[in-house]
């Protein structure tokens, strides 16, 4: 049965996305201190086989989340350089960007928490939603493929990419001078302060 959080199966439906495994689901949701409380009541009674946590599904759609943002910007924006692209890929895939996209889904009602972490309001810690929200693209991946999950990330962050690409000034000059480096020869400027004069008025 899908865990003690609420609201996973309107989440399922805001997903898009209908698990032929849904323990998958279930896993992505597991937080893992709901999982420490749970495993010490199964070590105490041998009567159930100990649960995962999120964090390797986390892992996992890490890697998904940024590369479908990455083939996004790549098929659909070809004006931009590889540096404007990692800027805005960094923005998109931000801890920031991650939680608001799994607020709007709704996956923050669905979590299971430990007692601590929701007595301290981990439903709305932008850390713990962004992770989770990496872990149910983590799923749907597993469960789905490729274009299930891209689907998903793109539902989610597809406005984020292009509101970031067409941000007017988003381009400060140490930017500009980073992508330009990059360009031209394959790495960014090393920054050194030099300091001169006397100790009591270095400049």
């Amino acid at each position: 049965m899908l865990g003690t959080g609420t609201g996973v199966e309107e989440l399922g439906r805001r997903i898009g996305h209908l698990f032929a495994d849904p323990s998958l689901l279930d896993r992505a949701l597991a937080h893992r201190s709901w999982c420490a409380e749970r495993n010490d009541a199964v070590a105490a009674s041998g009567a159930e086989a100990p649960v995962e946590s999120n964090e390797r599904l986390e892992f996992l759609g890490d890697s998904v989340v940024g590369l479908a943002v990455t083939e996004y910007m790549y098929r659909h924006f070809s004006h931009l350089a590889e540096g404007s692209m990692a800027k805005v890929r960094a923005s998109v895939v931000s801890t920031d960007s991650l939680a608001r996209a799994a607020a709007e889904l709704g996956v923050g009602e669905a979590l299971k928490l430990g007692r601590g972490e929701e007595l301290t309001g981990g439903r709305q810690k932008f850390s713990l939603l962004a992770d989770a929200f990496e872990a149910v693209v983590g799923a749907v991946y597993l469960d789905g493929g490729w274009e299930a999950a891209c689907s998903m990330v793109l539902n989610s962050l597809g406005d984020r990419v292009r509101e970031a690409i067409e941000l007017p000034g988003s381009d400060d000059h140490k930017t500009r001078l980073q992508e330009e480096a990059a360009g031209r020869f394959g790495s960014v400027p090393a920054y050194e302060i030099a300091e001169e004069g006397p100790d009591h008025a270095k400049t």
